[in-house]
């Protein structure tokens, strides 16, 4: 019965000694991450008007408390998709040519918005009790850079780039004929058009119909036919998010996107 009770009696130590173990999760996370990169959430935030205001949250903490900086980034993504309508006149008849283009990638270059702490100051004034870490609070004015596209009409073809404006003309000129090739170019060349075996014309262009017409068609030329046209204008703004600690320059990024509203 004495070693019953022996045994009985180390087992309740035991218990009572994992029971009073200190529960340290810092000091877990530490053993988990290595204490290579600091702990960064970025808070999420809603979609935008160019010109709103967007409140920016950053919360951040190291194990070993030696954070450097937080700096926080814009950047963005814009897809354009673009839409034309010709109408021109074949052997007496309006027909309705149209093109498209989906999408045109523009990049809104990533810039920075602040550092923190600034000059002369500590990160200590963002420190956060009941958060137990760096908190970073900052207004962003949503830049003009995000603007959207709300063209129609002429403006569109004004303001696509080279690219696009030859890649549009690409397929036009493939849904063009002989009537509307010397519509637009009344001296083009001969070999600009496909001939029968006895030597007529057959109204089709030939490879080098279409390559004189993407060659040579020009912005002001395709206005004087223009019925339509459109561009759709979808764009998306990044916020970023950069700890980044003081002997290592190892760094943790956050990131959240919004959508750009009309």
């Amino acid at each position: 019965m004495k070693t019953l009770r022996n045994i009985s009696l180390v087992f309740t130590l035991g218990i009572g000694l994992m029971a009073c173990e200190k529960n340290d999760p810092i000091a877990n996370q530490g053993s988990l991450t290595g204490n290579v990169t600091p702990f960064n959430l970025l808070a999420q935030m809603p979609d935008a008007k160019v010109n709103d205001t967007l409140a920016l949250r950053s919360v951040c903490w190291a194990v070993n408390d030696d954070i450097k900086e937080i700096s926080l980034f814009y950047s963005g993504i814009k897809f354009k998709k673009y839409s034309l309508k010709l109408v021109m006149v074949a052997d007496g008849e309006p027909v309705t040519l149209s093109a498209e283009h989906k999408p045109d990638t523009i990049k809104i270059e990533r810039t920075l918005i602040k550092s923190f702490p600034e000059e002369g100051t500590s990160l200590n004034l963002y420190y956060q009790t009941i958060e137990n870490a760096y908190v970073i609070e900052h207004p962003f004015i949503v830049p003009a850079d995000f603007t959207l596209s709300n063209l129609s009409g002429n403006a569109v073809v004004d303001e696509m780039s080279d690219k696009t404006f030859r890649f549009m003309l690409a397929q036009l000129s493939l849904q063009m004929n002989r009537s509307m090739v010397l519509m637009l170019f009344p001296s083009a060349p001969a070999n600009c058009f496909e001939f029968d075996d006895q030597g007529f014309y057959t109204g089709n262009l030939t490879l080098a119909g279409f390559t004189y017409v993407q060659e040579n068609m020009t912005r002001e030329m395709l206005i004087e036919y223009l019925s339509e046209a459109s561009v759709e204008d979808t764009t998306t703004g990044t916020i970023e998010s950069v700890a980044t600690l003081s002997v290592t320059n190892a760094g943790a990024t956050s990131l959240r996107n919004f959508k750009i509203l009309e």
